[in-house]
């Protein structure tokens, strides 16, 4: 048998010239295992995207992931949240809260309050995103509004937070992507990201998402008993 799969991959992938070209992924959920004519399982360099401006479709490629059995699977599942993941994202959220300046809160915070951010956001009717691999929350990712004024109304400003075990693998990149995504179906028109200096990762990966700088605060925090200069980030859809 030539090719073994988990999913119908008849709608999503199709030969061209011995490689695998994706078509449409944004169904695809579960585990995918794929071979190309010759029954040989495809490597990751294999995949050739054939619209490198489509968000879904750079997502997928950037989640797969070859185990040690040679097969291609996505490492990463990303979803709508829920109010059990409450606890979960506390776990994460409060190491940053007790250990770095990203975010300006000075005390950990509990599961219930964090489900009360959760329902706000949802209230505003604004997306809030988990990734987890394996049934484990690795990170999240959500907006909330930038300003209470109503003219403010089509702005929000982003907040994303990964594991300890899930940095510099991608995952918050793919969280962004996917937040910007579908923050693209919506009347948002400006996405606000506000980096704590000095915070290299998160100002390069701005950079490469699209956002641009477009203002500094001096010393205008103050933290672990330091001032600290905050930039702002703004993503225009046009």
């Amino acid at each position: 048998m030539n090719h073994v799969q988990h999913f119908s991959l008849s709608p999503y992938v199709h030969s061209d010239g011995g490689r695998v070209k994706l078509i449409n992924v944004a169904d695809i959920k579960c585990l995918l295992i794929a071979c190309n004519h010759s029954g040989r399982v495809i490597n990751r360099s294999d995949l050739k995207v054939q619209c490198t401006g489509c968000l879904g479709i750079n997502m997928f490629v950037n989640n797969v992931r070859e185990g040690h059995d040679g097969l291609l699977r996505i490492f990463m599942k990303i979803r709508e949240v829920r109010p059990e993941d409450a606890g979960e994202f506390v776990n994460i959220y409060n190491h940053y809260v007790e250990n770095t300046t990203i975010t300006f809160e000075e005390a950990g915070i509990s599961a219930e309050m964090m489900r009360q951010r959760i329902e706000k956001v949802a209230g505003a009717g604004l997306p809030w995103l988990v990734a987890e691999s394996d049934g484990v929350v690795i990170g999240y990712a959500y907006v909330s509004p930038w300003h209470s004024r109503s003219a403010y109304r089509f702005t929000v400003e982003s907040s994303v937070y990964v594991s300890l075990d899930a940095r510099g693998k991608g995952t918050g990149k793919q969280l962004y992507l996917a937040l910007i995504d579908r923050l693209s179906k919506t009347e948002v028109r400006h996405i606000m990201g506000v980096v704590a200096l000095p915070n290299e990762r998160s100002v390069g990966l701005h950079e490469t998402l699209g956002f641009r700088k477009v203002g500094e605060m001096k010393e205008i925090g103050f933290k672990f008993n330091r001032l600290i200069t905050v930039s702002l980030w703004q993503y225009t859809f046009v």
